[in-house]
């Protein structure tokens, strides 16, 4: 966040989560604790702030931090989320969020999941077509019933 004026920054997300406390009664954040968040997340400007802009709506987030953040980070962001050493992983803050092994294996496995349905739907394509042929007896029968 080093190209804007972080106070700006700052007080402009606390302005969006005063707006959001007004109507889900959630905690608001002060400028200093958010532009400290601004300050530990890298990545672009724009980024960084769309993603503090999306957590400030966020009611369930106590207060603004990197880790809140990054796990706002917008889709189609012009940078991608970089996560420090010291950024734990939310689901398993035993680990960093970086390197987190056990994200890393349901990731894994998720696309395991994904390719043996994408095999199990070809057998079934594959099963379907081969019964819709006639067999070679089937042939035979109606190659005499044209005889």
């Amino acid at each position: 966040m080093s190209t804007l004026d972080l106070g700006l920054a700052a007080r402009l997300i606390a302005g969006i989560r005063t707006e959001t406390a007004r109507h889900t009664g959630c905690h608001e954040w002060d400028a200093p604790g958010v532009a400290a968040a601004l300050r530990a997340t890298q990545g672009s400007p724009g980024s960084v702030l769309a993603a503090a802009a999306l957590a400030a709506e966020d009611p369930s987030l106590r207060t603004p931090t990197e880790k809140a953040l990054l796990r706002h980070w917008p889709k189609n962001a012009a940078s991608e989320a970089r996560y420090t050493a010291a950024t734990p992983c939310p689901d398993h803050p035993e680990h960093d969020l970086a390197g987190c092994p056990a994200c890393r294996a349901a990731r894994q496995q998720a696309v395991a999941d994904q390719v043996h349905l994408a095999g199990a739907e070809l057998v079934r394509q594959a099963l379907a077509e081969a019964a819709a042929e006639p067999t070679p007896a089937q042939r035979r029968a109606q190659a005499q019933e044209a005889s």
